[in-house]
């Protein structure tokens, strides 16, 4: 009996183990070692402009040729004056002249020997009177086309002595003191750029190869050309010395693969390690050094390929992200690691 009564008793279960699971693992590499791209590049002033007269009439001085270079406020065409010099001197009468009867009128009307309403008259003549100078003496110093910087007369469009209209173009203008280079990036290159940022590239030209120029990045383009389907990004360098760099050359521009130079190291991985949580923010599950793993928030950028993504925040490189079975792991959660 006394061995059936303990026959009976309920053994002590063990407590139940931890389910490890197994995951695949790959270790993020840096984008700083990436691919070394070139991209042909033209070249164009940084500032350029086609300058006009704000009023017509004959040339009567032409004194530039093209290529020249001036200086800022160098005289770059001249119209006859004569017109607007009488014009000017009309004008001054009638101010005059309105300015007399202003004061006139004032001193009556002070005296009440006039009604405001004919005071406010001569006031609003010696008003327009006065705007009427102003313009005449503005068309006047508008016969007289100066340079508007420092820079090169790249182009006339017209002949000394020939009749012009107002607004027609006179000179093609340059400044070449510093150069555009312009390339057309895809859409993986552009997705990493930023405008502002610091960047990496250089230019060479045929004329001295053995050269590299470093580039800057200026501004890029947000909207992609519908026949070639690339972005123009326009990058900027001093104008260099040994070496006559014209608008119309063409350049090679060196960069990474990451972006035409761009500074942050372009991390790629596979689309699949990428998990979107409850709020919508993208994030990777991180192999830690106790084999746990923990979420990590990344910025991504676009697809490369059918299967990997650019990680444009987040990551740095040396990372080991988790690849498979991501929608079933927790924070912390005990992993190994799944060998094939």
């Amino acid at each position: 009996m006394f061995f059936l009564v303990c026959g009976c008793g309920k053994k002590e279960e063990p407590a139940p183990k931890e389910v490890v699971r197994p995951v695949k693992v790959i270790t993020v590499k840096g984008g700083g070692g990436g691919t070394t791209m070139t991209y042909p590049g033209k070249t164009r002033a940084n500032r350029r402009v086609d300058l006009s007269f704000k009023v017509p009439g004959p040339l009567v001085e032409l004194p530039v040729e093209e290529g020249q270079e001036v200086k800022k406020g160098q005289l770059l065409a001249r119209i006859l004056p004569r017109d607007f010099k009488i014009t000017l001197d009309q004008a001054k009468a009638r101010a005059i002249e309105a300015d007399r009867q202003y004061d006139r009128y004032k001193e009556l009307y002070v005296r009440k020997q006039v009604s405001k309403a004919e005071f406010d008259r001569y006031k609003a003549s010696r008003d327009v009177a006065a705007a009427q100078l102003e313009d005449a003496q503005n068309a006047l110093k508008d016969t007289y086309l100066k340079a508007p910087f420092d820079g090169i007369v790249a182009k006339r469009y017209v002949e000394n002595f020939q009749e012009v209209q107002a607004k027609q173009p006179i000179v093609f203008f340059q400044d070449l003191s510093r150069i555009e280079v312009l390339v057309d990036a895809p859409e993986t290159v552009v997705a990493t750029l930023r405008q502002g940022e610091e960047i990496e590239a250089t230019a060479t030209f045929s004329a001295a190869p053995d050269r590299q120029f470093p580039l800057e990045l200026k501004e890029f383009s947000t909207e992609a050309d519908p026949q070639t389907q690339t972005y123009q990004v326009v990058l900027v360098m001093d104008r260099p010395e040994g070496i006559n760099v014209l608008p119309g050359m063409t350049a090679t521009v060196t960069g990474k693969q990451a972006g035409i130079g761009c500074s942050a190291a372009r991390i790629v991985i596979p689309a699949i390690a990428v998990t979107e949580g409850a709020d919508q923010k993208p994030y990777v599950w991180v192999l830690e050094s106790q084999m746990t793993v923990s979420k990590k928030g990344v910025r991504v950028g676009e697809m490369t390929g059918s299967e990997d993504i650019v990680i444009l925040e987040g990551l740095s490189g040396g990372e080991k992200i988790v690849t498979s079975g991501v929608t079933k792991l927790k924070e912390g959660m005990q992993v190994s690691i799944w060998k094939e």
